[in-house]
C-alpha cells in the first residue's frame, strides 16, 4: 500500500550485487526508505513478512538461485503483484527480456549503467501511476451496477467520476467495481468474463506504458 505523500515510501531493492544496492540506495535514499535484499530468496521472505510496508520493489532479474523472474512468478501466485508495483533491472535493453518481465507484471525497467535522473524519474512515475490505480479502485464504488436474474451488469461511471480521475467514459478502467463479479456486459451487449477483462486491461496498461517510453 502506497503511503501518504507526507510520509516516505519504502522501497525494497533486491540485487545480488552489494555495489549495485549501495548505488541505488545512494540515488534513492534521500527520497525513500530503502530496504535491501541480497537475493531472490531474501526478497520473497521480506515480502512475506512485511508486504504491507513496501511501496515498490526494484528487482534485479539476473540473480543466482532464485532469479528475478522466479520472484515475479511467486508474486503472481500469491497475488502480491497486485499490491506492490515492480521495477526490474536489466543487464541490457533486450526486447525479449523486457516482454517477459512485462508479462509477469513488472510496471517499468531500467538498465545498466545506472543513470541517477532516469532511476529517480522512473521510480516516482511508477509510484504515481500505481497511486492513481489505487484511487480508481477506492472510487470504484461510484460505478453503478445492477443485477438481473442471470448475472451482474456493469454500467459506466458517472461523468463526475470520469472528470475526477481523468478517464474516458468508455474506458474499461471505469468499471473496476467488476472485481468479485464473475461476468459483466460490455458496451456491445456481450457477456464476458471479468478475469479476461482484467487481463485485457492490464495488457493495455503495460502497452500504453511501453509506448510512452
Amino acid at each position: 500500500m502506497i503511503k501518504e505523500s507526507r510520509e516516505k515510501n519504502r522501497l525494497l531493492i533486491a540485487d545480488d550485487s552489494k555495489m549495485n544496492r549501495e548505488i541505488l540506495k545512494e540515488i534513492l535514499g534521500d527520497e525513500y526508505i530503502v530496504t535491501e535484499a541480497k537475493d531472490g530468496t531474501e526478497a520473497i521472505e521480506l515480502l512475506k513478512k512485511e508486504e504491507d510496508s513496501f511501496s515498490a520493489l526494484i528487482l534485479d532479474l539476473n540473480m543466482p538461485e532464485i532469479n528475478g523472474y522466479q520472484v515475479l512468478e511467486w508474486m503472481n501466485e500469491e497475488y502480491v503483484i497486485e499490491r506492490i508495483p515492480v521495477i526490474v533491472i536489466l543487464a541490457e535493453d533486450n526486447h525479449e527480456n523486457i516482454e517477459k518481465a512485462y508479462e509477469l507484471g513488472a510496471m517499468d525497467y531500467f538498465t545498466y549503467p545506472f543513470d541517477m535522473f532516469e532511476i529517480q524519474k522512473r521510480v516516482a512515475g511508477t509510484l504515481n501511476l500505481y497511486k492513481k490505480y489505487e484511487n480508481l479502485i477506492m472510487a470504484s464504488k461510484q460505478v453503478i451496477y445492477v443485477c438481473n436474474s442471470d448475472y451482474s451488469r456493469i454500467l459506466y461511471a458517472s461523468d463526475g467520476f470520469c472528470r475526477k480521475f481523468n478517464v474516458e467514459r468508455n474506458n474499461p478502467y471505469n468499471v473496476l467495481i467488476a472485481r468479485g463479479i464473475s461476468f459483466y456486459i460490455d458496451e456491445n451487449g456481450n457477456k464476458k468474463s471479468v478475469d479476461q477483462w482484467f487481463r485485457d486491461a492490464d495488457e493495455k496498461m503495460y502497452k500504453d506504458k511501453k509506448e510512452s517510453r
